[in-house]
């Protein structure tokens, strides 16, 4: 077997290996964040002198300000970080705010609990919820393990981060979109408070003519929307629309976050020294590129594994701030195609780039150190497969322009 076979077939992979792989890098884990917080860490900091959960603490604080009745101070850095200040200690790293008000629903619940508890509480739950979500796709014994070893999984919950519910949310919508579709809406509804994962899908729903899927998210973004509104009126929104100058110019343009850290187009050419405006423009063919295949893909023959797998990498390709964390969202195509592949059989190198996709958080920062951005190049090759494999040959979906419970 040559090396082009060998990669066409997948054949360094089966399952026993894929099991103890997982296995091994969460014991790793486990052993290693156990020895961190307990040997080098104190009075709920790191040992970089971070607080434990680094990005929850804007989230924490950020419900605290509610709390004591300063909603629109989250959309003032320097209001918000003071508060940080205070909460934490002095020498704290700014970590702001940039969700929109339906996400401090969430935020002002979890400040009327202490801030571990808090931090404990939200990642368990959402943690567990993601694992519900992603055995739905794939209802298989090892599908636990390897969606617990996923290193995304690590980098949410060293960074105290919100992807374990982005990925339950669009597991959920693409696992009970054929036979739950207000289910399925309810779950794209709430996604809404992650505004950049939701470019295309509201496209990919339009042309494949989902309308219980469209209209129940819909409802639901205006509840949520009417809801924040009830509570903190107007101008809370006003200071959200505002506020965006701030992410884009501070995290987005200037780096400060790190470009290893952010994975998109954008941060990938501004790495290799491009400017602030070519850096634009490749985003926007990349963003053109992939709003053209997820237009293709939902109007063809191919079966739902495909479908969600392209929107959501192609989601990926289309937004210019999504971190390294966010490829938690990638356990979704992983778990659809190897759904699709099991029972009706692999297609040339659509094993290997599975793989790829497991292998990439694990190495996109380390990489990223050196100037080379991985995931712009992974998710393409991933797309590439499909497109080859499964969406160049395959005709109009004759189905386009009936309803959901036609579809059924």
């Amino acid at each position: 077997m040559n090396l082009k076979t060998w990669f066409a077939e997948g054949a360094f992979i089966d399952r026993q290996r894929i099991v103890n792989y997982n296995l091994i890098l969460i014991g790793v884990y486990l052993v290693a964040s156990i020895w961190m917080i307990s040997k080098t860490s104190s009075a709920g900091l790191d040992y970089m002198g971070r607080p434990i959960g680094t990005d929850f603490s804007n989230v924490w604080s950020a419900g605290v300000l509610a709390a004591e009745g300063s909603p629109l101070a989250i959309y003032d850095p320097p209001v918000h970080f003071e508060k940080q200040r205070e909460i934490f200690y002095d020498d704290v790293p700014l970590y702001g705010w940039h969700y929109p008000p339906m996400f401090l629903l969430v935020a002002r619940g979890l400040a009327e609990i202490p801030y571990m508890v808090a931090l404990a509480l939200y990642m368990s739950l959402t943690f567990l919820f993601y694992l519900f979500s992603i055995y739905k796709l794939l209802p298989r014994k090892e599908t636990l393990v390897v969606a617990s070893g996923f290193p995304a999984v690590f980098l949410c919950l060293g960074h105290g981060q919100n992807a374990f519910l982005t990925g339950a949310l669009l597991a959920l919508l693409f696992g009970e979109m054929k036979r739950r579709p207000k289910v399925a809406g309810f779950a794209l509804g709430i996604l809404t408070y992650k505004p950049q994962f939701g470019f295309l899908i509201p496209l990919a729903l339009l042309v494949n003519r989902r309308w219980s899927v469209f209209a129940t998210a819909l409802i639901v973004t205006v509840a949520l929307v009417s809801t924040t509104w009830l509570f903190w009126g107007t101008e809370l929104w006003i200071a959200f629309l505002s506020n965006g100058s701030f992410t884009k110019d501070y995290i987005l343009e200037s780096g400060a976050t790190g470009w290893e850290k952010i994975q998109s187009v954008f941060s990938a050419l501004r790495m290799l020294g491009a400017t602030i405006n070519l850096a634009y423009i490749g985003q926007g063919l990349s963003a053109i590129i992939a709003a053209l295949l997820t237009v293709r893909t939902w109007t063809s023959r191919v079966p739902i594994e495909v479908k969600g797998s392209v929107v959501i990498v192609a989601t990926l390709m289309v937004t210019p701030y999504f971190l390294d964390y966010d490829l938690v969202v990638l356990a979704i195509p992983i778990a659809l195609m190897t759904r699709l592949g099991l029972n009706t059989g692999f297609r040339p190198f659509e094993k290997s780039t599975l793989v790829a996709l497991w292998v990439l958080p694990l190495v996109c920062r380390v990489v990223g150190q050196i100037s080379i951005p991985l995931t712009p190049l992974f998710l393409s090759l991933f797309l590439m497969v499909l497109w080859q494999g499964r969406i160049k040959h395959s005709g109009k979906d004759s189905r386009v322009g009936v309803s959901d419970e036609q579809k059924k």
